[in-house]
């Protein structure tokens, strides 16, 4: 899959691949300039958003190391980003904080612990509570797989075996990356190459019929919630009848979200979010956006943007959207040369 060939042997001294560093010890300000060709990044402006944040970025041949602490922002990867930055996959795991969004329309939740595995040749919105992460941006091709082999979206909760296995070779990765080290060694990168493309690849597991038939109930309900959130009444007292549930089996599918209340409450909020944070002017937006996403006054909006994220929508919103910047420097990974693929 990952082979040395003569048109590589440039880059191979003693089996050693070249590291190089793009961004070390960066802010957000920097993390948004060096991001800006794969996505746009929105800062949520309030205290309990902000972190202390620490990212650093590493070039290892083709591919980008990257993770660290960082504070909640909104993520978005438009049609501009797929056109300019086509076939890579990333894989995230979350040591803390969490991550709630949409991807081809479907929604998506990930939870501290968890592994999350992206085609970015899909678009993409999310919302990131303040996080501690590890990230590793691969070309599809040096994966092997062609588009339309890999998943859109995978998410491999923290008791998944893959999770932890995926875990010990990111720590050695990112260990040997470190800045003032040239101790890549082509095995490592062989090494988590292959498990990235197990990972991808791997049917799903077995579960028992009762749990299979949960699961698939369960993505219908949040298929409904997702299509009815602008509905004032869409609560558990909806979802009960609409789906023939016991109120025990319906609390107990949405416990890993907090409850029903909370799951909807938080879609309405990341949905009414990206619609502010995407428009030119402010003025009027807040209002509409807080009708057409289940509220039942602009004044209950505020007061649930308030609780749950520490200021007002306008006041947490104030810096704009970044949109792409030529001139960043993760163009370097983006158009980097891949090593070849058998």
């Amino acid at each position: 899959m990952f082979e040395r060939s003569e048109a590589v042997q440039d880059q191979l001294h003693d089996n050693v691949i070249p590291i190089q560093s793009v961004l070390a010890h960066g802010d957000l300000d920097a993390w948004q300039r060096v991001s800006a060709p794969f996505c746009s990044i929105q800062p949520l402006n309030s205290a309990r958003m902000q972190a202390e944040n620490d990212i650093s970025v590493t070039r290892v041949g083709a591919i980008g190391l990257f993770g660290g602490v960082c504070g909640g922002h909104l993520l978005r990867r438009s049609h501009v980003n797929l056109s300019d930055t086509p076939g890579f996959v990333l894989i995230t795991r979350y040591e803390a904080g969490c991550l709630t969004g949409m991807m081809n329309d479907t929604a998506f939740s990930v939870q501290a612990g968890d592994l999350v595995l992206r085609d970015l040749d899909s678009r993409f919105e999310a919302l990131r509570c303040p996080s501690r992460f590890e990230a590793v941006l691969v070309p599809r091709q040096l994966l092997g797989l062609e588009m339309g082999q890999v998943p859109d979206l995978r998410i491999l909760q923290r008791d998944d075996p893959a999770v932890q296995d995926m875990r010990n070779i990111m720590q050695e990765a990112f260990k040997a990356s470190r800045p003032g080290t040239s101790i890549f060694s082509f095995g490592l990168m062989q090494r988590l190459l292959t498990m990235v493309r197990a990972i991808l690849l791997m049917p799903q597991r077995g579960l028992s019929p009762r749990r299979a038939a949960r699961q698939s109930q369960l993505r219908q309900i949040l298929h409904f919630i997702e299509l009815n959130l602008g509905r004032l009444d869409l609560s558990a007292e909806t979802l009960l009848p609409e789906f023939g549930l016991s109120r025990a089996t319906l609390y107990r599918l949405f416990e890993p979200q907090g409850g029903v209340r909370n799951y909807i409450v938080n879609r309405r909020l990341f949905r009414a979010l990206l619609e502010i944070a995407d428009a030119p002017s402010r003025r009027g937006k807040i209002q509409l956006a807080a009708k057409r996403w289940g509220f039942s006054s602009p004044s209950n909006f505020n007061r649930s943007v308030q609780h749950v994220f520490g200021a007002s929508p306008g006041a947490l919103l104030r810096k704009p959207l970044t949109r792409g910047l030529p001139t960043s420097p993760m163009n370097k990974i983006a158009h980097a040369d891949v090593l070849p693929t058998r």
